[in-house]
Order: structure tokens, then sequence, then C-alpha cells
């Protein structure tokens, strides 16, 4: 595993977001196969944008294609992929949260970048993602 960089506030590295992140990763470690909806963690107005530059860019997305996007995962490797937060690299309220995010496809390769999410006003669901390189650390807590 890397050696990641870990931003360091006065603030502890964990909130809501971190926790709700947790809990979808502890979920889909569980699913044996493919997941057919996975619609109950996003808003209706989530969205996604992939600033990652190297290997895969899945630039723009919305709600809509979700549940395709992870269910890729499925596709890659051994079929049991491994969702894992690693470290945080900054939270921001309640709300925001930078972390790094390694999805391990069971049989050797891995991939790793950090993931900015935002949970909508209720704390209850995720609202915005955006994807960065391990090493844009500063874009990511900006």
């Amino acid at each position: 595993m890397a050696n990641y960089v870990v931003a360091m506030s006065g603030e502890a590295l964990t909130n809501a977001m971190v926790e709700f992140a947790r809990r979808r990763n502890e979920f889909l470690n569980s699913c044996s196969e493919r997941p057919t909806s996975l619609d109950h963690f996003i808003t209706d107005d989530w969205t996604m944008t992939d600033q990652r530059s190297g290997g895969v860019n899945f630039g723009q997305m919305d709600a809509s294609g979700w549940t395709s996007f992870v269910g890729l995962t499925w596709d890659i490797g051994g079929g049991r992929p491994h969702f894992s937060i690693p470290a945080i690299v900054a939270v921001r309220g309640e709300r925001c949260a930078a972390m790094v995010q390694v999805i391990d496809y069971e049989d050797g390769p891995q991939t790793e970048f950090i993931l900015c999410l935002r949970l909508d006003a209720e704390l209850g669901r995720e609202q915005r993602s955006v994807a960065f390189d391990l090493d844009d650390v500063d874009a990511a807590i900006a």
C-alpha cells in the first residue's frame, strides 16, 4: 500500500461524510455480486466529476449512471472488489470530506485516488463527488 500524505488541521479528521462513505464501502464489500441498484446512496441531483489525469477518467456523470459506474468494478479482476478508505485528507464541516479511496480488484490490480464527497443538507445521501489523482492533494482540499 502506498504512503499517503494526510493534511493536518485542528479539526478531527472524521465527520458525517466520512462515516457515510465508510458505511457505503461496508455495504459494497458485503455484495457477493454486482449490485442492481445503489440509488439509495445518492441524491437525484448527484453529480460526479473525474479530474484524474492518468489512466481511466470517467469525465462528468449524473445520477442515472452511478449504479452502472460502480457496477463496473465487478467486471475487473476477480469479480469481487474491495473498497477501503485508508486515509482522510481533509474534512470541512459535517458534509464535506476528501479521502483516499482504494478499490482492490481481488487479483492484484487496484485503483487509488482522492475522492472528495459532499452529503446533502439532511446528511443522508451523497450529493457531489469529485475524483483526483493521489498527488493532487492541494486541488482536492481546495
